[in-house]
């Protein structure tokens, strides 16, 4: 079944909650369908919280995605400010 656009963004909300459970199930109800570049950016900036296990499951997601979408996160995160 495909999800509308509301259950999409509540999940990808969800992603950044306080609740290591609740990051849990929504990255790994996430896993299982292809994100589009706005969800992959959005997957991105979830990189630079604190949150170990948040990192890992973004990660995780990221890698989940077509080649291409992998690669141009990947670029992207090089040339981020962020990047240390």
């Amino acid at each position: 079944k495909k999800w509308d656009k509301l259950t999409r963004d509540t999940l990808l909300e969800l992603t950044g909650s306080p609740s290591a459970d609740v990051r849990e199930a929504a990255l790994d109800a996430l896993s299982r369908v292809e994100l589009s570049e706005a969800e992959v950016r959005h997957i991105e900036s979830l990189l630079s919280r604190k949150a170990s296990d948040l990192r890992i499951g973004a990660v995780k997601l990221l890698l989940k995605q077509p080649d291409a979408a992998v690669l141009a996160g990947a670029g992207r995160l090089l040339e981020s400010k962020d990047a240390s």
